[in-house]
């Protein structure tokens, strides 16, 4: 693979694999795949084991990496629905105030009395959330 084409010059030749058992270069072979698609590597193995090693760190922290983010973007989505959720109540009720033709003024005040209500709610510990007790 790594010596295909009419040109002396490949990265089998220079990093001196040429002569090298087959598992050490398909090892390398997959190293230097996941190097180049990750970021430059600063480590150079010599030997199949330190390439073995090497690949299973940079595949341990792919996993934990595309974990963490996987995580991260859970834990957004969660909130953004939350929200949603508290939108879509807020909108319905403004709607509710448009169709019973409630004035504006009473129906801000409602609106502003309920959304510091559901704040202070959130803010304490309901009996529901200690089934301990």
């Amino acid at each position: 693979v790594g010596v295909s084409g009419s040109s002396d010059r490949n990265w089998i030749r220079d990093t001196d694999l040429e002569d090298r058992e087959t598992s050490e270069q398909y090892s390398a072979s997959l190293y230097f795949s996941l190097m180049s698609f990750l970021l430059e590597s600063t480590v150079n193995p010599q030997s199949t084991g330190e390439y073995l090693y090497c690949i299973t760190c940079v595949v341990i922290g792919l996993i934990l990496f595309s974990t963490i983010i996987s995580r991260i973007t859970s834990l957004l989505l969660e909130i953004q629905n939350m929200s949603a959720d508290k939108t879509q109540e807020l909108w319905k009720l403004r709607r509710f105030f448009r169709q019973k033709k409630v004035p504006t003024d009473l129906s801000r005040r409602i609106t502003r009395y309920l959304e510091y209500h559901h704040e202070q709610k959130r803010r304490m510990i309901q009996w529901s959330e200690l089934p301990i007790l």
